[in-house]
């Protein structure tokens, strides 16, 4: 029997624990207070006449705030209730301490208690308010409450020993802070046999608004007579009176200054709370007692800040302060940087720079030409770093410079970068040397259509020698059998494969083809002054206005004309007929459907038609065989469809 009763007593304990773990924010006892050591007194001391220590407001036994009945309030897991011990007290503003008695083993009785937070709305778990032990010390059923202020409650009882038969008094507190009971106090210093408690000899006084004594006396075995003790118990200050007018004001865009009126005159600091607009306070900060203004600095530009001031000292936190909020304003956005002026044609030049912000609204754009003064052309959204200025007059020398712009202003100027537009005419001036080197005066670009190749893509190719007839399209690999060669491709996903042949390229590398050279005509001597110059046709493989010209007139004496420097023009200028094969960019592929339909995306590979790439639907089966990506679809049959290169 004792065996079970230590097992429930145990598993009493262990659900207890976890029920307070849940039920209180911490479990930590805040109202740290210590009985003073026992002091002998005299028996005048003893009847100080000063006020005795308030009891704990009582309710109405009807009073229950959760509106249950007094037996849904008890727990039945703790012991038999006796009928009629459930009581109600006040504690604080807004709790209620419900207690009462239950009888258990051996006829044994306990007090317990539980406490109603208005803040929760609900009970908290059953705590046990005496430390009596069955068999060993007994709960004489006379448990006090008194009230100590700021929500704290002193529980005091007697125990008798079943054994010895002395009577002993006990006490303990409750935190207001956690509303759990601290460990039960041993008040008296009775000795067995020597000095005994005197039963219901315990009083409580108030000696100030800060401290309680206790006294009671011990009846002397020996000498027959009464000896009388005290002890003393602090409690910690009442909490201090809220602060109030509490004013936030910006200083800048990182700094927000408070100021709020102190209330009171017991206070050992102040804590501030702070939160942005939809979040939640926490503690920023604290400062010390009479300390009204505090700098909150390293804020964010833009941004609205809320906060409220509460005072602290060792009775707990006032209440707070009334709320005060106010918004930062942003900053002027950063300077942009690295602008770049880069002309394009001979009427566009385009600009790029660096975006040093994330606050900017736009960028605004400003021109001089060369000679005359600043003045905005144009304004572009947040996160824009390019714009391209169009319109412009062949020839033109542009400066630029840019900044960005908020509410709050404009940022600083980037730096300042210029450019020319190109001269009217065609895209690029080209001149060869007698060495066969070629300068440019420029660079090709595309402006206005038509451009080269426009609509096919301009890839980049080679000129290869091939070991049987090849069309623009075909897919060819290297000719085993003619080294150097290259051939259509036979077979599928064939590691011999080289690519697609070009079908009209962007730009053609190699050297030109083989014809006589113009020096069999012209004496080393003159060849040194000779220059040829063209200007770039928009038709493919053609030249026009080409221009012959000599540093130095050629003496007659060498025997040549100028139309028989003419006749050799067009065997040295002739571009031979050989295919080109595509190193990288976009060209166009004869394909198949052989291994399924082609979709934008699919790889391309070799298949069994000659010239022809199909699918790739097994990656590892077409290592080492893959000649691009494929750009368009083909459903059904054979086509020529848009290949990316990916040689």
């Amino acid at each position: 029997m004792r065996g079970r009763i230590a097992v429930r007593t145990f598993m009493r304990a262990l659900l207890l624990g976890a029920l307070l773990s849940l039920f209180f924010s911490s479990s930590n006892l805040a109202y740290h207070l210590n009985w003073s050591p026992p002091q002998q007194i005299t028996e005048t001391e003893y009847y100080y006449d000063i006020s005795d220590l308030p009891r704990l407001p009582t309710l109405p036994t009807t009073t229950n705030p959760s509106d249950l009945s007094d037996e849904e309030v008890r727990d039945y897991f703790y012991g038999n209730y006796n009928p009629g011990s459930m009581k109600y007290y006040s504690v604080g503003e807004d709790r209620v301490l419900a207690t009462w008695s239950a009888t258990v083993s051996n006829g044994h009785q306990v007090e317990y208690s539980r406490i109603w937070s208005a803040s929760s709305s609900r009970w908290g778990p059953v705590q046990g308010v005496d430390n009596s032990e069955p068999g060993d010390r007994n709960y004489n059923s006379d448990m006090d409450y008194y009230d100590l202020g700021n929500g704290g409650v002193l529980a005091t009882w007697s125990l008798t020993g079943q054994w010895s038969g002395d009577i002993g008094e006990y006490s303990r507190i409750l935190d207001p802070s956690s509303s759990t009971w601290d460990d039960p106090v041993r008040m008296d210093n009775a000795q067995p046999d020597s000095l005994n408690y005197n039963f219901r000899s315990m009083i409580y006084r108030k000696s100030s608004s800060t401290e309680i004594l206790a006294a009671w006396s011990l009846r002397d075995t020996w000498q027959d007579t009464d000896v009388y003790f005290k002890r003393s118990l602090t409690l910690p200050p009442p909490p201090p009176l809220p602060p109030s007018n509490l004013i936030a004001m910006v200083f800048s865009a990182n700094q927000i200054n408070l100021s709020w009126q102190d209330n009171s005159d017991n206070e050992d600091s102040f804590k501030i709370e702070r939160k942005t607009q939809g979040g939640s306070y926490t503690q920023i900060a604290t400062v010390g007692a009479n300390v009204t203004s505090y700098a909150d600095v390293g804020l964010n530009s833009g941004t609205s800040y809320c906060y409220r001031v509460r005072a602290y000292n060792a009775g707990g936190d006032s209440s707070y302060s009334n709320e005060a909020c106010a918004t930062t304003p942003i900053n002027p956005p950063n300077a942009p940087s690295n602008l770049n002026a880069t002309a394009s044609s001979s009427s566009q030049i385009d600009l790029s720079w660096q975006d040093n912000s994330n606050n900017e609204d736009g960028f605004k754009i400003e021109r001089k030409i060369q000679g005359g003064s600043y003045s905005q052309i144009a304004t572009v959204g947040a996160n824009v770093t390019s714009y391209s200025n169009t319109g412009l007059n062949s020839g033109t020398t542009c400066c630029y410079r840019v900044r960005a712009y908020n509410a709050a202003g404009n940022s600083g100027y980037s730096n300042e970068s210029c450019a020319t537009t190109l001269s009217a005419g065609t895209a690029a001036v080209f001149r060869v040397d007698n060495q066969g080197d070629v300068y440019s005066d420029g660079a090709y670009y595309c402006g206005t259509p038509p451009c080269w190749n426009t609509g096919t893509g301009a890839d980049i190719a080679e000129y290869i020698n091939v070991s049987e007839p090849v069309e623009p399209g075909d897919v060819v690999e290297l000719d085993p059998e003619q080294p150097g060669y290259y051939r259509k491709s036979r077979e599928p996903c064939s590691t011999l494969v080289a690519g697609a042949v070009s079908t009209l390229p962007g730009v053609t590398m190699g050297q030109l083809p083989e014809s006589p050279s113009i020096t069999e005509a012209i004496p080393q001597s003159a060849l040194s002054d000779l220059n040829l110059a063209w200007a770039v046709s928009p038709q493919p493989r053609a030249l026009a206005n080409l221009s012959i010209s000599l540093a130095n007139p050629l003496p007659l004496t060498c025997g040549i004309s100028l139309s028989q420097l003419l006749n050799y023009l067009p065997s040295l200028l002739e571009i031979q007929d050989k295919p080109l094969l595509a190193l990288m960019g976009m060209v166009p592929v004869k394909a198949t459907t052989e291994n399924g339909p082609i979709k934008p995306g699919d790889l391309l590979t070799t298949s069994s038609t000659p010239g022809h790439a199909m699918r790739c639907a097994e990656p590892v089966k077409c290592e080492g065989a893959i000649i691009g990506k494929a750009l368009e679809s083909l459903e059904e049959g054979e086509g020529i469809i848009k290949m990316l290169v990916m040689r």
